[in-house]
């Protein structure tokens, strides 16, 4: 298959339990393969510009669930989820996460296809 000189692929990690996030995770897809899996997005750990992508692999919904201090917004509307509520990915969404403002209250926008609150 064609590849562009110096250009690879995304690295990935599977996950079946309920996961907190870490700076580990910027610029990786985290595969969810347990139903019911849940991905918790903490405050003071991303910077602006971080992302994360996630692939629900399941045939169940899976959450992404925001700590205390922490907004989600769906990307392209003022509809967002904050402290404690959670964002869901269909099965086999693919969605990134990726942070506009950092620190202790931080904003992260969602998008892809299956995501919905």
């Amino acid at each position: 298959s064609w590849q562009a000189a110096g250009a690879s692929g995304i690295s990935t990690t599977s996950t079946s339990t309920n996961t907190t996030l870490v700076i580990g995770d910027v610029g990786k897809l985290k595969l969810a393969t347990g139903t019911g899996d849940q991905f918790t997005v903490p405050a003071s750990v991303f910077s602006s510009g971080n992302y994360v992508s996630f692939h629900n692999q399941t045939t169940g919904i899976i959450n992404v669930v925001t700590a205390t201090n922490v907004t989600i917004y769906l990307s392209g509307s003022n509809i967002s989820v904050s402290s404690g509520s959670k964002v869901k990915l269909s099965p086999r969404a693919l969605a990134t996460l990726t942070c506009i403002v950092g620190g202790s209250s931080p904003q992260f926008v969602i998008s892809g296809g299956g995501v919905y609150i």
